[in-house]
């Protein structure tokens, strides 16, 4: 014990005369080597004299945190980045039955598996890159690796398809009327299209008074929120028929009058003109109710989208007022009808071809905004209802007499059915109390920072084969459509402005009923979600 003491006492006594020893010798060197670079430092850089003083490191690190001016370096033009990061909590009500389920009546099988789940969710990691080249041509890229994994990004709201697990199909299937995709990319975490990729655009402007054009993949302008920035939603996640039309590759030009001005590089998003006008023509490939971007064309026809926006009233007296749109037309399909396959049908031996029965495809779109001015101010309104009408994709919409997709022939093979139209639409209201001069003149300050806002909309995302048309397999079956209603309630919590803020909805859904001769399950599927957002 003594010997393990002395031991003790002569590691410390040895450490401490140590440490002085290198604190002398550290001193030393120091101020040596100070003067040896500082005498490179002289001859290196062809300085005057060497009267300029070598500063420490430790002298610098009061100015450390400070920004480095111009640290971005480009060949050419102006760069400016961007970002955005949305963080979901989503609990849900834990309907375990699909829609369509009904084993003992159709013999469909359909589970909810894939969206019942109380989850945590990246939605959004958005990267934008804005390019001024010139001053008359700019360019914009904008990458979401979130959207990478189908499950991540899934809004609140989604096309209904009979769903089964790939197990559950191994062993007891195969159901032709059901699709394992959704259930598989959950229980994989994949998606079928690669997304990485969103935006990739030029844009050309004052080479023509009050006009610009815009050539690559973007949001076309066929929808009301296209034009709203993914930082900037009155609620966590866009309608229903806000989302059902992908981004696409086109080139579009964008004119502006009466007060234009301030317009950026995406199509003069953001322009402040009060009558402006937008004439695109896009690939369009898949159909409106199977859209597909991040891929060419699928025929050689376009669509056409055009868009008009009228700002009668904007002023702080009468309040704002937005009208707006949007009309989209073209040939979707490669194939001329042929006779004795129906009217529009697919050949009776199908070419090596990309098989599609031809159709014209429409569309309408049209919505309002309003702004309330003075005591009133921070009271606003707004409304959007889109019609379209098109062909469906084959295996995207069940048969469910016939235990099939529809135009199906058994083998698992289908020619989808006639074209159909549907209409969805949604109303909001909002306050935003720190806008307002009624409440928050004297309020606390986490008063003014508080928004509360409403939506209510019809969401036509049920689709079925009529029940007079089951079995039929000559591409001109008939569709029905049903619409679900949804009713949401929302705060929204700025923090500083859209740059951090967290959001709250609730979301009542009231599924549909189905025909009469097989009803649909009535899912349950409320939900609470909550978005934290920042974006600089």
């Amino acid at each position: 014990m003594k010997h393990q003491k002395l031991f003790i006492m002569g590691l410390v006594v040895a450490l401490f005369a140590t440490t002085v020893l290198h604190a002398e010798v550290s001193v030393s060197e120091f101020e040596a080597m100070k003067k040896e670079m500082t005498e490179m430092r002289t001859k290196m850089s062809g300085m005057k004299g060497a009267e300029a003083e070598l500063t420490a490191v430790c002298d610098k690190c009061a100015t450390c945190a400070a920004p480095v001016p111009n640290n971005v370096t480009t060949a050419a033009g102006k760069l400016v980045m961007g970002g955005l990061v949305q963080v979901w909590y989503t609990s849900i009500q834990h309907d375990k039955q699909g829609i369509f389920n009904d084993p003992a009546g159709t013999g469909v099988f359909d589970s909810n598996a894939w969206a019942n789940k109380d989850t945590f969710s990246i939605h959004t990691v958005e990267l934008y890159f804005d390019m001024a080249i010139t001053d008359k041509v700019s360019a914009f890229v904008y990458i979401n690796p979130a959207a990478e994994i189908a499950s991540n990004t899934r809004p609140v709201v989604t096309r209904r398809l009979a769903n089964v697990s790939p197990e559950f199909n191994a062993v007891n299937g195969p159901f032709n009327g059901a699709t394992t995709g959704a259930i598989s990319a959950l229980q994989n975490g994949s998606g079928a299209v690669p997304n990485l990729l969103q935006d990739a655009i030029i844009n050309f402007h004052d080479f023509v008074p009050h006009h610009d054009f815009t050539v690559g993949q973007m949001l076309n302008t066929f929808n009301e929120e296209n034009f709203a920035p993914n930082n900037s939603l009155d609620f966590v996640d866009r309608s229903y028929i806000g989302n059902q039309i992908p981004r696409d590759s086109g080139v579009v030009i964008h004119g502006t009058w009466w007060g234009n001005g301030g317009g950026g590089s995406y199509a003069g998003g953001g322009d402040t003109g009060r009558l402006q006008y937008w004439a695109g023509m896009w690939n369009s490939a898949g159909t409106l109710y199977n859209p597909r971007g991040n891929t060419q064309d699928t025929n050689n026809d376009k669509d056409f989208i055009g868009t008009i926006l009228l700002r009668p009233i904007w002023d702080d007296c009468m309040g704002k007022l937005e009208l707006g749109y949007s009309f989209r037309g073209g040939r979707h399909g490669t194939v001329d009808p042929i006779a004795g396959a129906g009217t529009s049908g697919l050949p009776l031996t199908p070419n090596n071809s990309l098989e599609r029965a031809n159709n014209w495809a429409v569309g309408h779109d049209a919505w309002f905004k309003y702004f309330a001015p003075g005591p009133f101010k921070g009271l606003w309104f707004k409304a959007e209802g889109s019609w379209i009408k098109d062909r469906t994709s084959p295996g995207s919409v069940i048969d469910q007499v016939a235990v099939d997709f529809q135009g199906g022939d058994g083998s698992g093979l289908a020619n989808g059915g006639a074209p159909f139209s549907s209409f969805g639409y949604w109303g909001a209201i909002g306050y935003k109390f720190g806008d307002s001069s009624l409440f928050c003149s004297t309020c606390h300050s986490w008063w003014k920072n508080l928004e509360i806002d409403a939506r209510y909309e019809s969401a036509p995302n049920v689709f079925v084969t009529d029940p007079q048309d089951t079995g039929r397999a000559d591409a001109n079956a008939r569709t029905n459509v049903y619409n679900t209603k949804i009713w949401t309630a929302g705060i929204n919590y700025y923090i500083a402005g859209q740059n951090a803020k967290i959001q709250l909805n609730y979301n009542h859904l009231d599924s549909p009923d189905g025909p009469s001769s097989a009803p649909f399950h009535h899912l349950k599927a409320n939900s609470l979600v909550v978005n934290f957002q920042v974006s600089w």
